[in-house]
């Protein structure tokens, strides 16, 4: 080879690589990335009522504000409250939360908004939901999507507020929810630690009831009603219908953990994926009777199953106990934790900086008590649809701890019970990250449990089926640069995601990003890779066919 041919391959060579890094140095182009932190789903409503009569319609939710929300948003519809029940000679009967919306949750397009109505229309339908019923609401969130996100300081979620008439922010909270199109980074954590369902205060009068060995069958009864303070403390929060008065009673509210009954007994521990436990006994002066609030229990056949529905439930608050102020001062139950939900095609890490994580935990309760104590709260939920994960974070679930009494206390009172765990539920078989599933453990009066015990743990959750309803997520790499004659890069694009899961592909192929025609070689497959490069810039993008949806990702420059 003569000295002008390798003078030519050299300015060649040069050339390339000039346009590689000009590419690089391109982010604002090509790669932008935002920062985060603290709460990014500012936008919500509660919802009223669902409108599905007709399976073939698109379907609209009623809500008491359209406040900023606009037409093409992207929103989840979570049904928070409303599962039904029935009592039973005073107990339990049977928990039917399969027969309400409670738990069922969906991704969805805004098509179009009617302030007048209230009506946010969306732009499929609502699969499975029901007209909803007296006690039922839910509420929908704006959801942020970018194209690649680093979490500069702790992002987190307002906490949950219970539903109250008088409240126009009531009914929403303890959801966060982003979609990242790339790369999730962490250079801090996620923390939605006790935003899910409260946990129940101590009546701030004083208890007026005596000992349970006056009528040991009245006070071993597990619902009364928020009247009946003289027999029972309040049970904590959960996925129950609000059209009830059984407000108080050892009984769990499904996973809101009962109130302990008679006189300063323990507070039951909320329930999510695992069941709370159950309160300690009445106090020792009282003959320490067994009537401390029950753990509260979630149906795992309703809930974490790709079953259609796709159920998933903040963390229920742990139950209280009764007080005799200003001595005898009992504690409230736990928060549970709340929802964090997290689409994108990366999950990283950066360990150089130290260990990040993602919490969902229950609220253990931490002060002491001289009366009875209250119950943990029950862990949250971390749901994640991930295609890579890259030292990615700790995945936190635990339950919280039930209260302790004081040794200060003249006498043994009825010690929290602990929160049950929540639940990591993810796409594929297998988890790219550690997670702590433990549950709760009860509290104590000097070492004594004094008839308390520990929650109990749920363990992670594969195969999910993210609910994204009438589009789909999707998007493939950004532009890349390669040297005439070099052998193809391929276009390693994620799988889609939403629809039914059944994708037939066709990749495209532009010279000038306007006019396009099917690519050439093999166009059915999730990658692409095109042929070898000329010295001609050319543009892809890749078609996806799912049911009755049909997608095209974003544009890749291939400069030559």
């Amino acid at each position: 080879m003569d000295y002008k041919q390798k003078y030519v391959n050299a300015c060649v060579w040069i050339l390339c690589v000039f346009s590689f890094l000009s590419i690089l140095g391109s982010s604002s182009a090509y790669g932008q990335t935002d920062s985060i932190s603290g709460v990014i789903n500012t936008v919500s409503a509660r919802v009223d009522q669902v409108f599905s009569i007709n399976s073939a319609d698109i379907d609209s939710v009623l809500v008491n504000s359209v406040s900023g929300f606009n037409v093409g948003d992207t929103v989840l519809v979570h049904m928070t409250v409303g599962a039904s029940y029935y009592k039973d000679g005073g107990n339990i009967g049977l928990i039917i939360p399969g027969s309400t919306n409670t738990g069922k949750y969906g991704i969805y397009l805004l098509k179009d908004i009617n302030a007048a109505e209230k009506l946010l229309i969306l732009n499929s339908t609502l699969s499975g939901f029901k007209p909803l019923e007296a006690g039922e609401y839910g509420q929908i969130v704006k959801i942020p999507t970018y194209k690649r996100a680093i979490i500069k300081n702790t992002l987190t979620c307002e906490p949950y507020v219970p539903y109250d008439p008088v409240d126009p922010l009531s009914g929403t909270g303890g959801i966060l929810v982003l979609l990242v199109k790339q790369g999730l980074v962490f250079n801090a954590d996620i923390n939605v630690d006790g935003k899910g369902f409260p946990g129940a205060k101590p009546d701030a009068v004083s208890f007026t009831g005596t000992c349970s060995t006056i009528n040991p069958p009245l006070f071993s009864q597990w619902y009364f009603n928020d009247s009946q303070s003289e027999y029972s403390a309040l049970k904590g929060y959960g996925i129950a219908s609000l059209a009830n008065d059984t407000t108080r009673g050892r009984g769990y509210i499904i996973n809101g953990g009962g109130g302990g009954n008679g006189k300063f007994s323990g507070g039951g521990g909320g329930g999510n994926g695992g069941s709370g436990g159950q309160g300690g006994f009445e106090s020792q002066s009282c003959g320490g009777m067994d009537i401390g609030g029950k753990g509260g229990i979630l149906s795992t056949e309703f809930f974490y199953v790709n079953n259609g529905t796709n159920r998933i439930s903040l963390g229920g608050g742990g139950g209280t106990s009764s007080q005799i102020l200003p001595d005898r001062k009992a504690t409230a139950g736990g928060a549970g934790g709340g929802i964090v939900i997290i689409v994108c095609d990366s999950l990283i890490g950066d360990t150089l900086i130290g260990e990040q994580n993602i919490y969902a935990r229950g609220e253990s309760v931490t002060e002491l008590a001289t009366a009875g104590a209250g119950g943990g709260g029950a862990g949250g939920a971390i749901i994640l649809h991930v295609n890579k994960y890259t030292e990615p974070p700790k995945l936190w679930v635990s339950g919280g701890n039930g209260g302790n009494v004081s040794i200060a206390a003249p006498e043994a009172c009825g010690p929290g019970g602990g929160g049950g765990s929540g639940v990591v539920w993810y796409n594929g078989l297998s988890l790219g990250s550690a997670s702590d599933n433990s549950f709760g453990s009860n509290g104590s009066y000097g070492g004594n449990v004094f008839g308390s015990l520990a929650g109990s743990k749920k363990n992670n959750v594969s195969s999910l089926k993210i609910p994204i309803r009438g589009f789909l997520f999707h998007h493939i790499p950004d532009a890349d640069t390669i040297c005439k004659n070099d052998p193809p890069k391929t276009i390693n694009a994620a799988p889609p995601v939403g629809g039914t899961g059944n994708f037939t592909y066709n990749w495209l192929q532009s010279l000038n990003s306007i006019d396009w025609t099917d690519a050439d070689s093999v166009r059915n497959s999730i990658t692409y890779t095109p042929p070898a490069a000329t010295d001609t810039t050319m543009y892809y993008k890749r078609a996806v066919f799912d049911s009755f949806i049909r997608d095209t990702s974003n544009v890749v420059k291939m400069f030559v």
